[in-house]
Parts: structure tokens; C-alpha cells; sequence
């Protein structure tokens, strides 16, 4: 798909990041400011609603779960790396 010349902006974007136990805060927050910076909304979406602990060992309240939250909210999505969530993530449908 072409995007048309300055049709591609970020701006007014909505930006599902999956998150679980043991993501980096620090990671997250740099790319979740540059996105905000340039107008975008970036949702921070785990396993559950409720806190996630990250691996720095703050915390935080999340509010929506990719179990029950529908992929067409979003205009992206990003997974910050972080392979046990991902491995996590993938064994549950198994």
C-alpha cells in the first residue's frame, strides 16, 4: 500500500503497545514520548488489567487487556523486546 506524499503522519495515531511482567520502563517511556511528541496516543495493553511489574521494578496500573481489547482500536501496534513476554504470550495457546 502507497501512502501519499505527506499522508503518512503519526499525528492523532493510535498505538497499542504490548507490555507484560518484566518489559523495560525505560525503553517503553523513550519510545512512548517520541510518539506523544509527534501527537500520537500510545496505550500501554498487557495480559490483564491491573498492575505489571517492569523489570526495573516500578509499577503499573494497566488498563486494558489484549485478551478482551479488539485489534481495530488501533493504528499500530508495538512490542518492545522483551523475548520471555513474547514467549510467555505465545505458550498460552498451547
Amino acid at each position: 500500500m502507497k501512502v501519499k506524499d505527506s499522508g503518512g503522519i503519526i499525528k492523532t495515531r493510535k498505538v497499542a503497545f504490548l507490555v507484560d511482567n518484566g518489559a523495560s520502563k525505560s525503553f517503553i517511556d523513550k519510545m512512548k514520548t517520541a510518539l506523544e511528541r509527534e501527537g500520537a496516543e500510545a496505550v500501554l495493553i498487557s495480559s490483564h488489567a491491573g498492575k505489571i511489574r517492569f523489570k526495573e521494578g516500578t509499577e503499573e496500573d494497566i488498563k486494558h487487556s489484549y485478551l478482551t481489547e479488539t485489534s481495530v482500536c488501533y493504528d499500530a501496534f508495538f512490542t518492545p523486546a522483551y523475548p520471555y513476554c513474547i514467549y510467555r504470550y505465545w505458550m498460552r495457546g498451547r
